[in-house]
């Protein structure tokens, strides 16, 4: 377990914090993995613990540790957003599956809203050691002003098109309620015509699904009986809000 230091909180989209903490030493992780943050000093309606997981939203490539998450009003989301510069939170030693693949695998990435944060973390690694990874990013907002590291997405896809890189990314936007005037981009609820568009063929991809609950099932469901793709091609990894 470690005892993390905040260095600031950061505004990200409308609802977003990211609270940035100084890395321990020695702490190593892999791409995709989650920690476990702890208050001692807290009641939650679940725990008296006050324990929460969060994958971690900085690539290993990076200096600090950085936990993003939508605000909320549990006590833990109060606790966590009240800290101070030099306040500290204990936090357990990463875990999970959820990963970048080692190979250069040609990855199709399915986001709602905060469940983007392992897909920041795989395209920043990938770019950051040039490992020449096939990038095809969905991303599900209800609004353009929650798009999560909308202008870093943004650097990503000019980078991805110079000859200084081996990776290859797509990133598709798509809003679910409302688009602002002159909004080119999808709109509705992912769908299989949206995928199609982009991938003529499914069968040698591998499916990444992170969002709300409901989301990543109603994906699965896409995903194995409408389009055929094979269920172990499928990673998923659930967020809930609290």
């Amino acid at each position: 377990m470690y005892n993390i230091e905040l260095l600031e909180h950061k505004k990200g989209a409308e609802g977003t914090t990211l609270s940035v903490f100084k890395r321990p030493d020695g702490f190593d992780y892999l791409p995709g993995q989650h920690v476990v943050l702890r208050f001692m000093n807290i009641k939650t309606g679940d725990a008296e613990t006050g324990m929460r997981t969060f994958t971690i939203a900085s690539s290993p490539t990076e200096e600090n540790i950085i936990i993003a998450y939508r605000n909320g009003i549990s006590e833990f989301k109060k606790a966590l957003q009240g800290m101070k510069k030099g306040d500290t939170v204990k936090m357990f030693s990463p875990v999970g599956r959820f990963v970048l693949p080692e190979d250069k695998s040609s990855i199709v990435m399915i986001a709602g809203g905060i469940g983007i944060v392992p897909f920041r973390v795989f395209m920043k690694y990938s770019i950051d050691n040039d490992l020449g990874h096939d990038f095809v990013l969905f991303y599900s907002n209800p609004t353009a002003n929650r798009i999560t590291y909308k202008e870093e997405f943004d650097e990503f896809l000019k980078n991805s098109r110079t000859e200084k890189t081996n990776n290859n990314i797509q990133i598709v936007n798509t809003l679910t309620k409302s688009a602002p005037d002159g909004w080119r981009e999808e709109k509705g609820r992912i769908n299989s015509r949206m995928i199609k568009d982009r991938i003529n063929d499914v069968s040698g991809r591998l499916f990444y699904v992170c969002g709300p609950v409901d989301m990543v099932k109603d994906m699965e469901v896409l995903l194995i009986d409408e389009m055929g793709v094979d269920e172990k091609n499928i990673k998923t990894e659930k967020f809930t809000g609290y």
